[in-house]
């Protein structure tokens, strides 16, 4: 047993501290990084893409602003209930999808040739799982469409998210596809892989930098709407590593989507991070928030699990967020795409207020075997280890089923978020 009593030097000392904008950063952000604040409470998203369906009523609509920050949904789905969604939630936050870097499958015809990204080989270059055409922002073709004239492949992504913006009155826009898992042979048919106009390989540099960095970058300019790009993968990318590091796409964008973030979705429901590859996912909520980017967390459980497996999980990656968040960040919970609709669970309504204290580094938050971190109006508590802790806390706090505890057990690789 060990004593949380409130550390007064401590919690004076763990002021906030705003890094710097990443390196780069384009005046773009001035305006609507500030729109995503999440700094009080719990910030939950859903990225109701992923699976199919559309919001099929008003209580659809009620229910999931109601219950969700952040909704990520392509225009059909959203099915014109954006106002209706503001009018029951005035601070949840609609983003419409667009795919950031591929065109359909059916689309290989449809773009100047030059627009298509090329293999070595000179071909364009088709995504394993759907068949996608992945395209090339770097060159430039006039196309037009419905009395609208396209200058590139960027100008098309930034001008469709900007009229979809305008039919629906969303808040911004998800473009998927901008990270570096494309570079792998894996991603794409064939193992083909895109090369410069020199016929080099792209570094990852090259194509945060040159390639889907600018899309996101022009998408905010068009629209001056915030844009969240799917890019950042998971922390360990976000750092470095072979597709890394994908933090260098927080300079061109108001936020990042972790896809992957960690775990894999199909890995084994019993496979758990270390304790230093959890440090390694919590920092990057901490650091991006930091410098005023978004972070939009994404767990997938998309495997075999029972549903005390998954609520361990669930438990387990909400502590480690609220334990990383520094104002900017979401969180999503994905059990199977077939759940994201109607999942929901009462851990996303406890009123924990907003953080008492905050530190650069996510290590100063452990104490004698687990992480914590005070809020104003709760506490959160996260065991990475492989054996339970036990905690007596500061005062009496009240658990997700109401119950009044001042010492609380918190198991191997779980997590607890309490109220006061």
């Amino acid at each position: 047993m060990f004593t949380l009593a409130r550390r007064a030097a401590a919690l004076l000392a763990a002021a906030a501290l705003l890094a710097p904008a990443p390196s780069g950063a384009s005046t773009a952000h001035s305006a609507t990084a500030a729109s995503l604040v999440t700094q009080n409470g719990i910030a939950v998203a859903s990225s109701l893409h992923m699976k199919g369906g559309k919001v099929d009523s008003l209580a659809t609509a009620q229910r999931l602003a109601r219950t969700r920050s952040l909704l990520v949904l392509t225009p059909g789905q959203l099915n014109g209930y954006a106002p209706a969604m503001h009018a029951a939630n005035p601070n949840v936050k609609v983003f419409l999808y667009v795919n950031g870097m591929f065109a359909q499958q059916n689309q290989g015809s449809t773009f100047p040739g030059a627009w298509y990204m090329r293999a070595a080989d000179g071909t364009k270059i088709q995504s394993v799982g759907y068949g996608n055409y992945m395209m090339n922002p770097l060159a430039s073709a006039n196309y037009t469409a419905g009395g609208v004239t396209y200058t590139g492949w960027s100008d098309f992504v930034a001008k469709t998210c900007k009229a979809d913006l305008a039919k629906s009155g969303a808040d911004g826009c998800m473009l998927d596809m901008l990270g570096a898992g494309s570079l792998d042979p894996s991603y794409n048919q064939g193992g083909k892989t895109p090369v410069t106009s020199s016929g080099a390989a792209f570094t990852t540099a090259q194509w945060f930098q040159t390639v889907t960095g600018p899309v996101a970058q022009l998408t905010e300019q068009v629209t001056g709407k915030p844009v969240i790009g799917n890019a950042l993968g998971n922390g360990r990318r976000y750092r470095g590593g072979r597709l890394g590091p994908s933090q260098q796409f927080l300079s061109f964008a108001t936020g990042g989507q972790a896809e992957i973030w960690m775990r894999l979705p199909s890995q084994s429901i019993t496979s758990f991070p270390t304790d230093s590859a959890w440090r390694t996912e919590t920092q990057m909520l901490a650091d991006s928030s930091a410098s005023d980017r978004t972070a939009l967390a994404t767990v997938k459980t998309w495997t075999t699990a029972t549903t005390a497996q998954l609520e361990q999980w669930r438990r387990f990656t909400l502590a480690s967020f609220l334990i990383g968040n520094q104002g900017h960040a979401y969180y999503e919970f994905s059990p199977s795409t077939s759940m994201i609709w109607t999942d929901n669970s009462p851990l996303y309504s406890m009123a924990i207020g907003s953080p008492a204290e905050t530190y650069t580094n996510v290590a100063s938050y452990l104490h004698g075997g687990v992480y914590e971190r005070h809020y104003t109006s709760g506490l959160v508590l996260v065991n990475t280890g492989t054996s339970a802790v036990n905690v007596s806390l500061d005062g009496t706090y009240h658990t997700v089923t109401g119950s009044a505890v001042t010492s609380i057990s918190v198991p191997a690789h779980d997590g607890a978020v309490l109220t006061k």
